[in-house]
């Protein structure tokens, strides 16, 4: 399940950096560097892109340790007072900003509570505790952390306001936040930024999630010139709807993240019901060059990976490989987790209801789904990754569906499914006969 963030802006600030307009604010970030050692490759790879994109006036980055960012300082507090000071500065002494955490003697009680005894330490829980208070009072909205004692009560107040993430979790995050201000920055320094536009962005992400597309696409290309028919248009549209996908799910997670108001997810359901679209046109799309290359007698408006009439055909002729992979459990429980929901479209609606979590006392809205969906959409997450992973949850009678985290678990697996059924589906096949196959465009290298 993806989790919100709790954000807190300025005075005469938007709260969430995610919405726009009169008051917009930066995405404030605290580097944590006491915890962020013994980092795997794909981390050090994230804090380097999120050290480059420092250099962005969109982001506005400090720390817990002196630096070159400005740092955090916790000072000594007097016996008098329940308050711990709390300084922002840069370089040895030059004063940013000066505020306080509140409420001094509550802390060692609080970490006392949230400590696992004989696992983790008390001491080291409650100042990191002090360290994410002290980032959330200047202001900041994701402490980038690898402190198991803060990442493992993450859920729990009070830390959960304080947003800890991981440097791969804060890095996807900064990048939607760029996107939503338009801003495909993919390197920076002070000096000099490298940029692209939106249309080539989201295409080359695509192109990046789909290798086997490739060879797929360009025998579209090819063949269909050959047939005289649509292939190339069918091999695009794969593409192109793909590519919309991606856009469709980033245009989800900015609303996610802008505010709990109905308005916005309104917005999002908006955008869930074109992706659902989407990624079904695409699946079928493939289905019907599958329909084409192996000559199957199916009519074309009725070729799905769905239907057994059209599996038993695949297999009959000779895809072997093809139908194996299409009658395999997990490739038809992404499909069920797909065009269930797509086909409401054709009937009653799932039901937008205002929920209130136990861990936030913000109301937010989410989805109930009514029987027989639910159970078929239950069984088939619980057969791939679980129903949690994909944002679903039963609450007394009633199951809920959280669009944001649904649509990240279903467009990574659909991604997966269009890209696997490219790579086993014998494009060749779809040359006429007696022409001679040219050679097809693989996935060109990766840059040294």
């Amino acid at each position: 399940m993806i989790e919100r963030i709790e954000w807190e802006g300025r005075t005469s600030e938007l709260r969430s950096p995610f919405m726009r307009g009169i008051g917009e604010r930066p995405l404030r970030l605290t580097l944590h560097p006491q915890s962020l050692v013994d980092l795997t490759e794909d981390e050090k790879a994230a804090m380097a892109l999120l050290h480059e994109l420092s250099n962005l006036q969109e982001l506005q980055f400090f720390s817990t340790s002196p630096g070159e960012f400005p740092h955090i300082e916790l000072g000594e507090p007097s016996a008098q007072e329940d308050h711990i000071p709390v300084a922002l500065k840069r370089g040895d002494s030059e004063e940013i900003m000066w505020t306080l955490v509140w409420n001094r003697h509550q802390w060692p009680n609080i970490a006392a509570r949230l400590v696992n005894p004989g696992r983790q330490n008390y001491e080291d829980l409650l100042h990191d505790l002090l360290l994410a208070q002290a980032h959330k009072s200047v202001g900041g909205d994701i402490l980038i952390t690898k402190s198991p004692l803060l990442l493992s009560n993450r859920s729990n107040q009070p830390i959960s306001v304080t947003n800890p993430r991981t440097p791969l979790e804060a890095t996807r995050l900064v990048g939607l936040f760029l996107r939503s201000r338009n801003n495909y920055t993919h390197s920076a320094s002070p000096k000099v930024k490298r940029t692209t536009n939106r249309g080539m962005f989201y295409w080359v992400l695509a192109r990046y999630h789909l290798p086997n597309m490739w060879r797929y696409f360009s025998a579209c290309v090819r063949a269909g010139k050959l047939r005289g028919d649509d292939t190339q248009a069918l091999g695009e549209a794969i593409l192109h709807r793909t590519v919309r996908a991606l856009e469709a799910l980033d245009a989800i997670g900015i609303r996610f993240y802008a505010s709990h108001d109905r308005d916005d997810f309104l917005e999002i359901m908006y955008h869930f019901d074109y992706l659902t679209l989407l990624l079904a046109g695409a699946i079928d799309a493939q289905a019907r060059i599958a329909n084409r290359a192996y000559r199957l007698r199916t009519k074309e408006w009725s070729a799905s990976f769905r239907h057994d009439r059209f599996l038993k055909a695949v297999r009959e002729n000779g895809a072997c490989e093809l139908h194996q992979l299409a009658a395999d459990l997990r490739f038809q429980s992404v499909l069920t987790l797909l065009y269930e929901l797509r086909n409401t479209i054709h009937g009653a609606a799932p039901q937008v209801i205002a929920y209130q979590d136990n861990s936030n006392p913000r109301i937010t809205h989410t989805l109930a789904l009514v029987s027989p969906i639910s159970e078929k959409l239950l069984k088939a997450a619980g057969d791939l990754d679980g129903i949690e992973e994909w944002g679903l949850a039963t609450k007394f009678t009633e199951v809920l569906l959280e669009p944001y985290s649904y649509a990240s678990a279903l467009v990574a697996a659909s991604l997966r499914t269009i890209n696997d059924v490219a790579g086993t589906t014998d494009v060749t096949r779809l040359f006429p006969d007696g022409r001679t196959v040219p050679p097809l465009t693989d996935m060109p290298n990766a840059p040294v």
